[in-house]
């Protein structure tokens, strides 16, 4: 054989084989597997910024997969990012609706948000992926919980599919239910009790109560079979199941008896007794309501909240109501919510603002007038049963306008409330669109009472949302000479607010350099920001980003540079330098996707310049269902959505021609308190109504807009009010 054959040999199989280029989309979408395995192993060496920063990278360079988005929700779950959590999930669910696992997430997120029909959606999709269909036991637990979630969501029909489908895995897949590790046959009966109830509760709510009737029959002997459940508590129950039926078909003596066997096992609870009274009541046997709960008091002395139910009936029948913080010892949010209940169905508002003022003294460390502090145990307990007669009150709908005739009255006679009584009376008005009447209780209440800094300080925030510039300088230079704001900034912030919307620089600029020279050194950030919005109004972007450039060096935290950013892109814009202004955006961005007002004002300014309106209306979206989300998990509920932000969305849908849309998210904005005298607000929605050939609407738009221009930053800027006077001449 040749000796150089070898090393030819040896030459081919030492040459790398030559293969095709890759594609675009194929090397993005190996990119992606790389990024996703790096992400992987970061989470699973607890480097949770690494992997989140790695898992976003590969689900932009493979959008149509799944598993990053997967990833990034279950971490984000685990790093108490709900709402990013929540919009990874989507998305995975988007691309794969099949994934169980990530439906349940989300389902759990979503009802941890108090958003129950989110969940109710998330659920359908994980009891119909091909994976629950061969876990009986799985499928069983999750039909139930849907169930329960979608009752509580008040779709009644999807709840009685789910807990007639749950009943029925369990009946029919028993021996596969009773397994090790799933149920205990115990356990599993008394979970059937417990969906039969809830099934005849759904029933009753869709009128369908022959169905009820046989639902709590089942329940009931499930309940007390000695070899089955075995459930004298679940028993009990029923009867006041059956209550609930009969009362709903009208048979009030059968609602009343079955009530009564239940309340022979004295509940813990006082809804059943206060059910007991409202169905005595129904059956014209109101004389009884007293006596018989004066007796089961003495029969069940352990319900702290019979006590209060029987206040609350003597306060119907026109007894004395006491004051004083030992009237609220052992209350609940149950027994707050029976008293104030009770109290507006009297109209004794008085009594009410009075109790809001006892203990908010008490959770202040104040009892009484003697200044004597109270023990560590009675101020935190103050301060729960201030919280739940604030949540009391805010949940008796329809008594905001006598409750603000009463504080106008408490005013004219010298009295003065707690601090922590206004703000619950600003919300109040604030969240049932009665400000006006407000400022005039506070109007008359300044004058009379120059000593108290919180009643200026709520008529300085009322003035500000109504956007009466002129009144709060007045308001805020009286308050500068007041006892009450002695060695206090709050006047000169909001006399430079005003002055800048009335463009005063000299006056502006004085009183925020006199903030800034005074306040303490944690105070001086917020000093500086205020001054670089403040010089954007003025009309001095150059300034506020020279500013912006010394917060940024002073201050080097992200928080400190977010605001800054704000500024700065507002300043930016002002310039008409957009590109820089939506760079700043997308930098502030790309630190938090779920920032709600970078989302708001990056879609805006691209809606009002026209540009990218598909990209904007996204974030738009975003930012108005982040904003409810978080007023979901604050406070329980969305009051409703900020009128600034269905500002934005109505602006974008009109840049994009869906005109009927836009004026409807148009006109609720103008029904909002903080954007029902923005300027521009109206303005807006004189443009989508003159484009709809609705020309007279449009022109009484036009005129609001033209009025609430005038002394305003909003109406010097761009020309905008000579602009809205000559849209009042078009034809």
């Amino acid at each position: 054989m040749n000796p150089f054959a070898w090393i030819a040999l040896g030459a081919s199989l030492a040459s790398p084989p030559e293969f095709p280029p890759l594609s675009p989309d194929e090397e993005a979408r190996r990119d992606a597997i790389t990024r996703y395995g790096l992400g992987i192993h970061s989470a699973r060496v607890e480097k949770p910024s690494t992997a989140v920063k790695q898992l976003v990278l590969a689900a932009e360079r493979d959008p149509m997969a799944a598993a990053p988005h997967r990833e990034l929700a279950r971490l984000y779950a685990e790093l108490g990012r709900d709402s990013s959590a929540i919009r990874e999930a989507r998305a995975a669910l988007a691309i794969d609706s099949s994934d169980s696992a990530t439906a349940l997430l989300l389902a759990k997120l979503l009802k941890a948000g108090h958003d129950d029909a989110g969940a109710v959606d998330a659920f359908k999709l994980a009891v119909e992926s091909p994976e629950l269909q061969t876990r009986p036991a799985k499928l069983f637990s999750t039909l139930g919980d849907m169930g329960r979630t979608a009752a509580s969501a008040k779709n009644h029909a999807t709840a009685e599919t789910a807990l007639i489908r749950a009943l029925g895995i369990a009946s029919k897949n028993r021996a596969d239910l009773l397994k090790p590790g799933t149920f205990e046959p115990r356990e599993l009966d008394r979970n059937r009790v417990e969906l039969y109830e809830r099934l005849g509760e759904v029933q009753i709510a869709l009128k369908r109560f022959d169905a009820a009737t046989a639902a709590f029959e089942t329940a009931r002997d499930l309940a007390a079979n000695p070899n089955g459940a075995n459930s004298p508590a679940a028993t009990a129950r029923i009867h006041s199941n059956l209550s609930k039926l009969y009362a709903e078909k009208g048979d009030y003596a059968a609602a009343i008896a079955e009530l009564e066997k239940y309340l022979a096992f004295l509940p813990a609870s006082v809804l059943p007794y206060e059910r007991y009274a409202d169905l005595l009541r129904g059956a014209n046997r109101g004389k009884e309501i007293l006596p018989a709960l004066q007796q089961f008091a003495i029969k069940n002395q352990k319900n702290a909240g019979l006590p209060w139910l029987i206040a609350a009936e003597q306060v119907r029948a026109g007894a004395t109501v006491l004051r004083g913080v030992s009237a609220f010892e052992g209350g609940d949010a149950e027994c707050f919510r029976i008293l104030v209940k009770a109290l507006c169905e009297t109209k004794k508002y008085g009594i009410l603002l009075g109790y809001a003022d006892d203990l908010a003294k008490a959770a202040r460390g104040r009892d009484g007038e003697d200044k004597v502090k109270p023990s560590k145990d009675a101020n935190v307990a103050a301060v729960e049963q201030a919280r739940h007669l604030h949540a009391a009150i805010k949940a008796e709908r329809g008594h905001t306008a006598a409750i603000l005739q009463q504080l106008a009255l408490d005013f004219a006679a010298g009295t003065v409330h707690a601090a922590e009584t206004l703000e619950l009376v600003n919300y109040l008005a604030f969240r049932d669109g009665l400000q006006a009447e407000l400022a005039a209780s506070l109007q008359t209440a300044v004058r009379v009472t120059k000593a108290m800094p919180e009643l200026y300080q709520l008529y300085f925030e009322v003035l500000r949302e109504r956007r009466q510039w002129r009144a709060l300088a007045a308001v805020a230079e009286e308050a500068k000479n007041s006892p009450a704001f002695k060695n206090k900034l709050s006047p000169y912030y909001s006399a430079a607010i005003a002055h800048a919307e009335l463009g005063r620089e000299k006056e502006c600029l004085r009183e925020v350099d006199y903030v800034i020279s005074n306040v303490v050194a944690d105070g001086r950030l917020g000093g500086l920001l205020e001054k670089a919005r403040l010089l954007n109004l003025l009309g001095k972007p150059r300034e506020a980003l020279k500013l912006g450039a010394e917060i940024r060096e002073e201050f080097p935290t992200a928080a400190a540079h977010r605001r800054a950013g704000l500024i700065e892109a507002d300043a930016y814009h002002r310039l008409k330098d957009n590109l820089k202004a939506e760079g700043i955006l997308r930098e502030l961005l790309s630190h938090d996707p779920d920032d709600v007002l970078v989302l708001n004002n990056l879609g805006y300014h691209l809606a009002d310049q026209g540009r990218k309106l598909t990209e904007a209306e996204a974030m738009i979206r975003r930012a108005v269902e982040l904003d409810r989300e978080e007023r979901l998990r604050v406070y329980g509920t969305p009051e409703a959505d900020r009128g600034t932000y269905l500002d934005s969305l109505g602006w974008v849908l009109f840049r994009r021609g869906e005109l009927e849309k836009a004026r409807e998210l148009l006109v609720k904005a103008t029904l909002h308190t903080d954007s029902a005298s923005d300027a521009i607000v109206w303005d807006h929605l004189g443009d989508v109504q003159y484009r709809m050939n609705q020309k007279a609407e449009a022109k009484k738009s036009w005129a609001k807009a033209v009025e609430l221009y005038r002394d305003s930053h909003l109406g010097r800027e761009a020309g905008r009010m000579d602009e809205a006077k000559k849209k009042l001449e078009l034809p």
